[in-house]
């Protein structure tokens, strides 16, 4: 699996500019094209346990290759990754959901929510508030054998309406709940690395739904 994907990631990671890129465009589009089909795979999949994310086109959830380097010291044109993100209600809506990002010797299966706006930080909040036992039985066991401990940068003072005695004030101070499982070549490589990769999107499914329950 991603037989030109990793190849041509390396390669774009060594050859930063748009002459490299133009001369090897058929390289990348048969690189995009094997990780499309990918998703693809990966969507089908997620459907058997998620029918929130029915009726989407998965391969608009893809990220571009291309960098934002407006406010950037850093003036690489090209992403060295490829990635997407599928969640209730498509890419840009504000629900939890599941990522997947392919870089060589840095890739990783995620999910959860990245810095969401006040408004939705408030609900979530809230939730784990009214619901410390479910959320501690929710993030542990098998949860934090794949995932370990919940990622996302954290405020130094407890928020508005919360003391730092609150027995879950260490996930209340988060900014974003995220979940990494790091995966490397050699596992993407093998023939299970789709089977395997819906195991863990399977186990992060109960946090996305009590994010996304929050939300709605």
């Amino acid at each position: 699996m991603f037989d030109a994907s990793l190849p041509f990631l390396i390669d774009l990671a060594e050859n930063n500019d748009r002459d490299w890129l133009l001369a090897n465009k058929n390289r990348q589009k048969e690189a995009q094209e094997e990780f499309k089909e990918f998703v693809r795979s990966l969507y089908a999949g997620l459907l058997t346990f998620d029918s929130s994310l029915e009726g989407q086109d998965p391969v608009k959830s893809i990220f571009r290759i291309y960098r934002d380097v407006r406010f950037s010291k850093d003036k690489r044109p090209y992403k060295t990754n490829f990635g997407v993100f599928l969640k209730k209600g498509g890419k840009k809506s504000p629900y939890s959901g599941y990522y997947f990002h392919l870089e060589p010797k840095k890739s990783f299966i995620a999910g959860g929510i990245y810095m969401p706006p006040n408004d939705v930080l408030k609900k979530i909040r809230e939730e784990i508030d009214y619901n410390p036992e479910e959320v501690k039985n929710l993030l542990s066991g098998k949860f934090k054998k794949l995932f370990g401990v919940m990622e996302g940068d954290s405020l130094k003072r407890p928020p508005r309406g919360y003391t730092e005695d609150h027995p879950m004030i260490d996930l209340i101070k988060h900014k974003s709940f995220l979940m990494m499982h790091q995966v490397d070549d050699a596992q993407l490589k093998r023939k299970s690395m789709l089977t395997d990769a819906l195991k863990v999107y399977e186990a992060m499914k109960l946090w996305n739904n009590f994010i996304n329950r929050s939300l709605d």
